[in-house]
C-alpha cells in the first residue's frame, strides 16, 4: 500500500470515528480524557491526520461505546465493494458467455442429407 492509500484510508477511518462520536453526542474533550490524550490529539485523529495507536483506537472505541471494528468499517466497506465490482464484471462475462451458449443452442439445426436420401437422389 502507497502513502496516498494510507493517507486514502486514515481519513475514512477518521471520518468514521468522528460520526460515531458525534452521534453519540460526546464531546472531543470527553473522549481525550479516557484516552489520556488532548482534545487537539483526538481532533488530529478523527481529520486523518495522524493514526492513534492501537491502545488509544481501542479506548477511543470504548469512550464512544462503539466497536472498533466499526470504526474501520468505512476502509473495509471499500474493500468489499472493490470486490464486489471485480466480481459483477466477471459474473457479467460469464453470464454473456453463457447467454451466447444458450444462443447457439436455440438455434435451428440445418438438416445434413442421409446417406440414404444421398444415394437415392
Amino acid at each position: 500500500m502507497d502513502r496516498a492509500e494510507l493517507r486514502r484510508r486514515l481519513k475514512v477511518v477518521g471520518e468514521n470515528m468522528r460520526r460515531l462520536r458525534k452521534g453519540q453526542q460526546i464531546a472531543q474533550e470527553s473522549v481525550a480524557k479516557t484516552v489520556g490524550g488532548s482534545q487537539s490529539r483526538v481532533s488530529r485523529w478523527e481529520r486523518g491526520t495522524s493514526s492513534p495507536r492501537l491502545e488509544d483506537f481501542l479506548l477511543y472505541a470504548e469512550a464512544i461505546n462503539a466497536r472498533p471494528e466499526v470504526l474501520l468499517a468505512g476502509v473495509v466497506n471499500d474493500t468489499i465493494e472493490q470486490l464486489h465490482q471485480e466480481l459483477d464484471v466477471e459474473a457479467g462475462k460469464y453470464v454473456v458467455d453463457l447467454v451466447e451458449l444458450l444462443h447457439r443452442r436455440r438455434q435451428p439445426r440445418t438438416p445434413r442429407p442421409d446417406a440414404d436420401d444421398a444415394a437415392t437422389g
